[in-house]
């Protein structure tokens, strides 16, 4: 909460107000006393002797661990203030009680400066950043340890650290319900398109029956003198077995037994036909279903507003795309113009990623020259990835690498190892007539198998996300 009062302790304002009716509640409301929250019966840092200290934390249970013993036996300690306690004695929140035990003069120290530290009040502005220098926590007392993987600066003012820490929050928690929202909407269009393939495939399954069919016909017409009328079920022997197995037929008893042949005969026909279609049909919705795949893979891995403002705007473009496919192709210049993501090998080769499906085809076939290089996972949605040779630089293997890596990390695999990535020149890659935005055919290719390199992704500026749900 973020709570104003004037020099009284009045409250002037709160940013989450709080109305009660319950006796000894604490309430945050203008024109009210504040006052501290309660402490629930937990130590103010520090007002135990080193003796009350030390038995406190051998009466506990040795497993527990040194962060439930400090938040539940003191109030006011944040994680920030446990480790700048717990670091300088070699001890982590997770370590345990009994573990403690052996540092309990040292520990005792170390809690008494911290204190002194705050009683002192040796107050400044501090803020703690992650690797790609987003603000992620501020502290008004010193921090020398902070979380592996941050750094602290000093803030010009504190305020203003602490507001864009909220409103960083803020566009978070905007970001994930626009992602979620989009999420919903491509997984519903994913789901619908999945199972009519389903059906299209239950029904090139009922269209391989078609050989059985012509089959029945022909043993019809042979052996229909030796069927009794009226019959619904007869078994003859399958003169294309060596061994003569005999095929059972159902049969319709108001019929000859040429004239149920002649059934079977008109649903070989009709199923040989259909084979064709469902098999172009199939074709057609099994690409419409890569496509949404490849849409939830984008939308899985967007980091900022920015990545899913180009997906939306792809959806809408594809919402307004003409039924018949001779019609004119509806572009989204914002889909398409935004700039791909950018990065640079240590040999000073320029990589480029594809943010959308349009901005995919565009990088391929507009920024991307023929001898460029592609790359791309395996049968698995993700980015085009483009690979330019700067001039006069030999291109070497530590550079396709690079592009592998990020191939896999813009993919559906992100999460995995031994990804295969295909890799190409540019000018062996073709998009199909009439194909979704993002699905081409490529030949010539090589292929590579990648596992998630840590230390590549962090010299890309991109988080570790390896092995991580």
């Amino acid at each position: 909460n973020l709570i104003l009062t004037d020099p009284s302790q009045i409250i002037i304002d709160a940013w989450k107000k709080i109305a009660t009716t319950k006796a000894n509640s604490r309430e945050l409301l203008p024109g009210l006393p504040y006052n501290l929250p309660a402490t629930q019966n937990r130590w103010q840092p520090v007002t135990l002797s080193r003796e009350e200290f030390t038995a406190l934390l051998a009466n506990l249970p040795c497993t527990l661990t040194l962060e439930k013993f400090l938040t539940t036996q003191w109030y006011g300690l944040s994680s920030l203030a446990m480790r700048e306690i717990l670091t300088p004695v070699k001890l982590n929140p997770d370590s345990t009680c009994s573990e403690a035990l052996k540092w309990g003069n040292a520990l005792y120290d170390s809690f008494g400066s911290w204190s002194q530290t705050i009683l002192a009040k040796s107050l400044a502005a501090w803020g703690i950043y992650d690797n790609q220098g987003h603000l992620v926590d501020c502290s008004a007392f010193p921090i020398h340890h902070p979380p592996v993987g941050t750094k602290v600066e000093t803030l010009a003012n504190f305020n203003r650290g602490v507001a864009l820490l909220y409103n960083t929050k803020q566009e978070k928690a905007r970001f994930q319900k626009i992602k979620e929202s989009l999420h919903a909407k491509i997984k519903h269009q994913s789901t619908k398109v999945g199972n009519k393939l389903q059906k299209q495939k239950k029904e090139a399954q009922e269209a391989t029956k078609s050989d059985a069919w012509q089959l029945m016909g022909e043993l019809l017409i042979t052996y229909g003198h030796e069927i009794a009328k009226g019959s619904s079920l007869v078994h003859l022997p399958n003169h294309y077995d060596p061994h003569y197995n005999e095929i059972a037929i159902k049969l319709n008893p108001a019929l000859s037994s040429q004239a149920n042949a002649q059934v079977y005969y008109k649903k070989y026909q009709k199923a040989k036909k259909a084979q064709q279609a469902i098999a172009a049909q199939l074709a057609k919705t099994q690409a419409e279903q890569n496509y949404w795949e490849s849409l939830e893979t984008l939308i899985k891995n967007a980091v900022t507003a920015t990545d899913l403002s180009y997906i939306k705007a792809e959806l809408e473009t594809e919402k307004k795309q003409p039924v018949s496919p001779h019609k004119k192709q509806v572009k989204n210049k914002k889909a398409v113009l935004a700039e791909p993501l950018k990065f640079t090998t240590p040999s000073g080769h320029l990589i480029l990623v594809g943010r959308n499906n349009l901005q995919n085809d565009y990088l391929t076939f507009k920024i991307a020259k023929g001898s460029d290089w592609w790359f791309h996972t395996q049968k698995i949605p993700g980015s085009h990835v483009i690979l330019k040779p700067t001039s006069g630089v030999q291109l070497d293997e530590e550079s396709i690498y690079y592009a592998c890596e990020l191939a896999v990390y813009y993919s559906k695999t992100r999460h995995s190892t031994k990804v295969p990535v295909d890799y190409t020149r540019r000018k062996y890659v073709k998009k199909p007539p009439e194909a979704k935005p993002g699905f081409v055919i490529y030949d010539h290719f090589q292929t590579a198998i990648i596992t998630p390199d840590p230390e590549i992704l962090n010299k890309l500026g991109l988080k570790n996300i390896v092995g991580r749900v």
